[in-house]
């Protein structure tokens, strides 16, 4: 009966057809036509975010939040397009463009998601990526080398991370009415709790989502194009989001984390195997069944808990550290160092 109860004779389902049309505009997007650098081009994606939110406005009142929210990734696809051409046609460099393009799609995600009540952690997790390409680009358009904020903005967002819960709460508005409980000694129906605990755990996730995916790429671009002490950072914030990923205990929470701790680690064993040495493969093989094993395990022990509390504390000071020496820190603290 679950299957047949919104379908009509001779009729598509909403859901179907707006499924089918999100399937048909993301992978329009892969056309080289629809990638070329003109302005034609970025006026073609301008419509494409306009047929999908039209779209997405359709289809709200006739099906659930899934085929509405996976229209309006395709709308934040379409615009992160029209953002990054836009720049690139202005002649800006790259990491520009990069934060223009997650600005554009955060922007028209979180806009259009807040009119809808649906997407709030796509839009959080796009906005909180749109903030962290913002200050890169920010910190690169001074002047400095791409790689100096990338070695610098993944060690404070993995030290952020506690943070979150607590920011969560507030914009689930859980703060507000526990500040009214007390000051006021208002009743709060349970209706409204619930509903600020769902918010806010919608904002934790996106929230997590968003950082685990700067975290990610900082990494990954680090082992990519560094040295062997951006390699080493890089290593070392994959370890350090693995062991932060046990502040929460959901999987949707925990599997941002843990999938860019995953990217990061994936992008050095590439790199390993890449030098052609013998015995990388082997190490490698290793490296999976140990990392396996340990990002798949739960522990409950209260001795393996505090064991893992003093190597995360250990793994954050030696990251520092390698973050003081790959950004010549330590070179401007030597008071022998010459200019």
């Amino acid at each position: 009966m679950a299957v047949t109860e919104d379908r009509q004779d001779g009729t598509l389902q909403p859901a179907f057809a707006l499924w089918s049309a999100a399937t048909v505009l993301g992978g329009a997007i892969l056309l080289p036509t629809a990638r070329g650098a003109s302005w034609t081009t970025v006026a073609t994606a301008g419509l494409a975010v306009v047929v999908a939110l039209v779209l997405a406005w359709w289809g709200r009142r006739r099906t659930g939040a899934g085929p509405v929210t996976a229209l309006l990734a395709v709308a934040g696809l379409w615009a992160a397009l029209a953002g990054w051409l836009g720049t690139v046609l202005l002649d800006r460099v790259p990491v520009v463009a990069v934060a223009a393009a997650t600005v554009c799609a955060a922007g028209i995600v979180t806009l259009t998601g807040r009119l809808l009540g649906v997407g709030r952690p796509l839009a959080t997790a796009l906005l909180v990526l749109a903030m962290v390409a913002a200050a890169v680009a920010a910190w690169t358009a001074l002047g400095s080398d791409v790689r100096q904020p990338l070695r610098v903005v993944p060690l404070a967002i993995v030290l952020g991370i506690g943070l979150l819960p607590r920011l969560a709460l507030g914009a689930g508005g859980l703060a507000e009415a526990s500040f009214r409980l007390r000051a006021a000694a208002q009743a709060i129906p349970p209706e409204q709790v619930d509903r600020s605990l769902h918010v806010a755990g919608e904002h934790l996730v996106g929230g997590l989502a968003g950082l685990g995916a700067g975290a990610g790429v900082c990494g990954v671009v680090l082992i990519g194009t560094g040295d062997h002490r951006d390699v080493a950072l890089a290593l070392g914030v994959a370890l350090l989001l693995w062991l932060r990923s046990r502040l929460f205990a959901r999987t949707r929470q925990v599997l941002p984390l843990r999938a860019a701790a995953a990217a990061i680690v994936l992008a050095g064993a590439v790199r390993v195997l890449l030098l052609g040495e013998e015995w990388a493969l082997p190490a490698g093989l290793g490296a999976v069944l140990v990392l396996t094993i340990a990002f798949g395990s739960r522990s409950r022990r209260t001795g393996r808990s505090r064991l893992l509390r003093v190597a995360e504390i250990l793994v954050a000071a030696a990251t520092v550290v390698v973050v003081v020496a790959a950004t010549g820190l330590a070179d401007l603290a030597d008071p022998l160092a010459k200019p």
